[in-house]
């Protein structure tokens, strides 16, 4: 602001003025999309990375910090690594589905309140046999298998014989018939509800 000042007989002063001072009255925002993603089966993901977009109209965007959560929110502490007002989160792997929140603060030192993306489940991991046997009788055999998968569970599992044909179950076991004299290997695999074949 500058002033001029007049006294009674007329005088005017030369014109003083402040020094300059910025306001910023608003408050910075953040908000959450998916950046890239991998499709898996049943809503699964098999990989996910999350871009949380910032804005500020007044002193313009400083930092901002996030969590991930299976909860409905989190209270953000992770510093981003902020480029173009944005920044990317990789999604872990999770047994159940989570979501990722987020604040920013702007050059004035205002901090947004705290916004959450929608859930996402994600999984990272193959399913692992553990164990498998197998007997015979006549002119069958049978493959017991035993199995597990950290993240999603598994779906079925596949066997075969000589890692030829497989065939899809949801049992830790089957038998193969009708089998002439012979040597056979037999192959057991999972598959999890990501459709990751392990």
């Amino acid at each position: 602001a500058c002033v001029q000042t007049t006294d009674k007989a007329g005088r005017v002063s030369s014109t003083k003025c402040s020094s300059t001072y910025k306001v910023d009255i608003n408050t910075p925002s953040i908000r959450f999309s998916v950046y890239s993603s991998t499709s898996g089966g049943n809503e699964w993901n098999r990989s996910l990375t999350m871009q949380g977009t910032l804005s500020d109209i007044g002193s313009g965007v400083s930092s901002a910090k996030y969590c991930i959560t299976s909860g409905s929110t989190c209270t953000p502490n992770t510093n981003a690594n902020i480029s173009s007002n944005s920044f990317t989160v990789s999604i872990g792997g999770s047994a159940s589905a989570r979501r990722i929140c987020g604040n920013v603060t702007d050059k004035a030192g205002r901090v947004s309140s705290t916004k959450c993306s929608g859930t996402y489940k994600v999984d990272t991991d193959l399913p692992i046999i553990s164990s498998i046997s197998a007997t015979t009788s006549n002119n069958t055999i049978t493959v017991k298998v035993s199995g597990s998968d950290s993240h999603s569970g598994i779906a079925s599992y596949q066997y075969s014989k000589n890692g030829s044909t497989w065939v899809s179950s949801t049992s830790t076991s089957y038998t193969f018939t009708g089998l002439s004299d012979g040597t056979y290997t037999v192959y057991a695999r999972a598959v999890d509800k990501a459709g990751r074949v392990g």
